[in-house]
């Protein structure tokens, strides 16, 4: 078989990209989240000075918590989606491996295999699932700064 390496390599230059791009958007993603809760933060505070009434402090705290829950849910399923392309694009690589017998041994170079099975799981890493950790632990412990001040301002002890 005549392989094209120049084919091979426009395939796995392309692939790779969007693979990147796709990943990108959990990072771009995080960064965004991360400058919410200097806002939540600062709109606490504010809302703290403003609002005298504990039970209407209490019900915002815990309306904060709510809306950055679902956000961060939000955020959890576009990048499980992101992953699945990602996942996606990567085992298309892997039939295109496949196809040119680059896990073979002696395909192409006598006694040696140009790609060993670690190849075969290209693009189905777990780093995505770190990413959803860091949203879900700063989300969670977000939450509880703001119930755990709403229910101290109302006056209750913990």
């Amino acid at each position: 078989m005549v392989v094209d390496r120049e084919f091979l390599k426009n395939v796995y230059h392309e692939s790779v990209v969007k693979m990147k791009w796709h990943s990108d958007i959990e990072y771009k993603l995080l960064n965004m989240y991360l400058v919410v809760y200097p806002v939540i933060a600062t709109v606490l505070l504010a809302i703290y000075e403003l609002v005298k009434d504990k039970t209407t402090y209490l019900s915002i705290t815990i309306s904060l918590s709510i809306i950055l829950t679902i956000f961060t849910i939000l955020i959890h399923l576009k990048i499980l989606r992101e992953h699945k392309t990602y996942e996606k694009i990567g085992q298309q690589v892997v039939k295109i491996w496949k196809y040119f017998d680059l896990f073979q041994i002696g395909a192409y170079i006598p006694g040696e295999q140009i790609m060993d099975s670690t190849a075969l799981t290209f693009g189905r890493g777990p780093g995505y699932k770190y990413t959803l950790g860091i949203f879900w632990t700063i989300t969670i412990i977000t939450d509880l700064i703001l119930i755990i001040s709403g229910i101290l301002h109302y006056g209750y002890t913990i």
